[in-house]
């Protein structure tokens, strides 16, 4: 008769001083898994910055570089809401430098 015990994925060693167990380790799956979404997180988190300094650019009359800044958090930005806000930004310096036809950023 054959029993599973909870304690079935983890062995004992005993010492004469102390007593320690040692667990099998977690597989990589799961590693590279959260190693991912942290790196999402921290790509996000860093182009939700260049969105804020373009904001900051553009407010003292920096469009230019401004508009650089949005390109580039633009690409790496994934939440829709976000992008539409970035896409809002680049539209308005658009319409205040009168370049109505050259909004072709807007066919991401």
């Amino acid at each position: 008769m054959d029993q599973t015990w909870p304690w079935a994925d983890s062995y004992s060693s005993l010492h004469r001083d102390a007593y320690t167990e040692v667990r099998t380790p977690r597989p990589p799956v799961f590693t590279i898994g959260c190693f991912r979404a942290c790196r999402a997180r921290v790509y996000h988190s860093l182009a939700k910055r260049k969105v804020e300094q373009g904001v900051r650019l553009y407010n003292k009359h920096k469009q230019q570089q401004a508009v650089k800044k949005w390109k580039s958090a633009l690409k790496a930005i994934r939440k829709r809401e976000d992008k539409f806000e970035v896409l809002g930004y680049l539209y308005q310096a658009y319409m205040d430098w009168g370049k109505y036809r050259s909004n072709n950023i807007f066919f991401y």
